[in-house]
């Protein structure tokens, strides 16, 4: 397979990133939205650190990443429900409407 290919047999690319103290490359689809999203992920990664590194200052590293991995699953899980309800809302509107015109 071609070294620029992810397993996906997409161009890729490399993009280093640090969190927290740690610096690390992430080879990810050439897609400069998806390389922003990438950046902005790690933005948002080493904001939350410091707030909880900040909240518990004698917390381990690992504590610490820990606290920031539940913040932003939760975040997103929120984010998916919030998704689900407006997506059911959509629908039972659209059937609705049927039930409306049927009559």
């Amino acid at each position: 397979m071609d070294d620029n290919r992810n397993t996906f047999g997409n161009k890729k690319q490399d993009v280093n990133l640090r969190i927290g103290e740690e610096r690390m490359t992430i080879s990810i689809a050439r897609d400069p939205v998806a390389e922003q999203a990438m950046r902005e992920a790690a933005v948002l990664v080493n904001k939350t650190l410091e707030r909880y590194r900040t909240a518990f200052p004698s917390a381990t590293k690992k504590e610490l990443l820990s606290y920031v991995a539940l913040h932003i699953a939760n975040r997103f899980r929120r984010l998916q429900m919030e998704q689900d309800t407006l997506q059911l809302e959509q629908r039972l509107a659209k059937l609705n409407r049927d039930l409306e015109e049927t009559l």
